[in-house]
């Protein structure tokens, strides 16, 4: 039998949050992006420098969720037919 520290739950409750957010939203932050594919900052910072991850300019850079979505393979993303 396993028990769930305080840290997983939190852990576990933020990727719900995450995962809501990248299904209710057009876009999300990068480093929120970064995260739900199990990146750190540096990690994030060097695929957007590589390019391999797309980014909408702006005063607080985001990552489009139709890319994410494809990226972490959930349901209802933008499969091409």
């Amino acid at each position: 039998m396993r028990f769930c520290s305080i840290e997983n739950i939190l852990i576990m409750k933020n990727s719900k949050d995450i995962e809501f957010e990248i299904r209710q939203r057009l876009a999300v932050g990068k480093y929120k992006a970064g995260k739900a594919l199990g990146w750190g900052r540096r990690a994030t910072d060097a695929a957007i420098r590589a390019g391999a991850m797309p980014i909408i300019a702006g005063p607080k850079p985001t990552v489009p969720t139709s890319w994410l979505r494809q990226q972490l393979r959930l349901k209802g993303s933008d499969e091409a037919a």
